[in-house]
């Protein structure tokens, strides 16, 4: 074995020890500059794998937020976190993929019940306003760089909600289900790059089972500028559940 190769498994060697005992109160200064506006409360565990509780982050506050790195990802030259999210009533895990070449974050399940107000506050690429309640059901969303989704898929229930926002995802295929179950709208989806639509939508759903959708939507294409078109959705849930 190489000087070199020898250096190199020291450093490596060096830094897996120092993930597994250094304090987490260490990542306290770094997270606050990454994260203004977040509040960190008492912190436990090493720099690998660790929680701090409480934790609040653009107003929503968590009673827990729990990290570990993936020491396995430096193998291909990327860093790697998961990342636990915990209220009384919901549960949100992501996995954080940061590479030279790319950035991504994932989604990997979102369990309970959020307001959507609360979390808009938590997520200022959101635009527009959201009200209501959304519950998850094995949805899956990879955002890219950009904090634009690039894969989704799974089932969304709102709940007495109203949604005006404007519309930009790179969709190149979207297919799925629109019901009714009870006062709620559901949406079976699965959405796919590479093509871009863009608009601006509302959504209401009224508590009695009415419900109103309307949006102008536009490929995003400059070479097809004119190519738009509005989709329109009113009625009231019946008694067998469709729409």
């Amino acid at each position: 074995m190489t000087r070199t190769r020898l250096l190199g498994a020291g450093i490596a060697g060096f830094t897996l020890a120092l993930l597994f005992t250094a304090p987490a109160e260490l990542l306290r200064e770094p997270l606050r500059e990454s994260l203004p506006g977040a509040r960190l409360g008492a912190m436990q565990g090493h720099l690998l794998a660790g929680h701090v509780a409480p934790f609040s982050l653009g107003g929503v506050p968590f009673d827990r937020a729990e990290w570990r790195w993936r020491p396995a990802a430096l193998l291909t030259g990327r860093l790697a976190v998961d990342l636990v999210l915990e209220q009384r009533d919901s549960r949100i895990e992501l996995r954080a993929v940061q590479a030279p070449w790319s950035a991504e974050t994932e989604l990997r399940e979102v369990a309970g019940d959020l307001d959507l107000e609360r979390l808009g506050r938590a997520l200022p690429r959101l635009p527009g306003r959201v009200r209501g309640q959304l519950t998850f059901d094995g949805v899956a969303i990879t955002f890219g760089a950009d904090g634009w989704p690039r894969h989704a898929a799974g089932r969304l229930r709102l709940h007495a909600a109203e949604l005006v926002t404007p519309i930009a995802l790179p969709l190149g295929k979207a297919e799925g289900t629109l019901g009714m179950d009870g006062n709620r709208l559901v949406i079976g989806f699965t959405l796919s790059p590479p093509a871009a639509i863009t608009g601006r939508g509302t959504l209401r759903l009224g508590a009695d089972g009415a419900y109103a959708l309307s949006a102008r939507l536009a490929p995003g294409n400059p070479a097809d500028p004119e190519m738009t078109a509005w989709l329109r959705l009113a009625g009231r849930q019946e008694s067998d559940g469709s729409v």
